[in-house]
């Protein structure tokens, strides 16, 4: 925003008199330039962090990966399956047995 600003006020001086940049007249309410330059600026770096968001979030929900740190979360109680590996591989009940269940969900 700073930068934006000082490049106003320079491309301002340097344009002085009637070449500087026309003002946006929009339902009655009239916008400078420089909130024109600003509003455009903040808005192209809102999109790609959404975009980088959205994205990862949907990869992360593809692969079906959890984060590193979901063990260290979970605490996974493996004696209460009373099963072995050669029966049923898939484990179907929730083990976990952390304290904080929004981490723990967050995790996966």
């Amino acid at each position: 925003m700073i930068g934006e600003a000082i490049l106003f006020c320079c491309l301002s001086r340097m344009k002085s008199g009637g070449g500087t940049e026309a003002n946006i007249n929009a339902a009655g309410c009239n916008f400078n330039s420089f909130i024109r330059r600003a509003v455009r600026f903040v808005g192209v770096h809102a999109f790609g962090l959404c975009a980088t968001a959205l994205i990862t979030d949907i990869l992360q929900l593809m692969t079906g990966y959890p984060t590193p740190y979901f063990l260290t979360v979970c605490k996974p109680n493996y004696t209460t399956l009373n099963v072995g590996c050669d029966k049923n591989p898939y484990v179907i009940e929730d083990i976990c047995s952390g304290a904080d269940p929004a981490a723990i969900n967050q995790g996966r």
